[in-house]
């Protein structure tokens, strides 16, 4: 039962994760969320479920206690945005062929001479 559950998580892991955060940062930052994330609940988690039994003298209080963290990570899962068939945050738009690689670069040239008129509009407006 524990493999299922386990396959379940380590199935979508390497997919979501690294969409979470835009490309520059990508590694760093899911390395140093995991690896904390890991250490503070994986590797403390019986030190709590025991500590919890001590406290309340309920042996059932380690199964709410990871009834409590289902619950986060539903909720966590329900907040993720939806990366499928999107470019990444930071990563460049992919195209396939040239044509369509002229337009890219024609709209984002559009984009960056709208923005400079409008920062300059916003900074003749103050």
């Amino acid at each position: 039962i524990l493999g299922a559950l386990l396959s379940t998580f380590t199935g979508v892991m390497p997919s979501s994760l690294p969409a979470l955060f835009p490309t520059k940062i990508r590694y760093g930052a899911l390395a140093i969320g995991f690896n904390v994330s890991v250490s503070l609940f994986g590797g403390t988690t019986p030190l709590v479920a025991a500590w919890l039994v001590d406290r309340t003298g309920n042996l059932m209080m380690p199964a709410y206690y990871l009834m409590g963290a289902s619950i986060i990570g539903i909720v966590s899962v329900l907040a993720l945005r939806e990366t499928a068939r999107k470019p990444l945050l930071g990563s460049g738009p992919c195209v396939a062929t040239r044509a369509e690689a002229h337009a890219v670069l024609r709209g984002e040239r559009e984009a960056e001479e709208l923005d400079e008129a409008y920062a300059a509009a916003m900074t003749a407006r103050a």
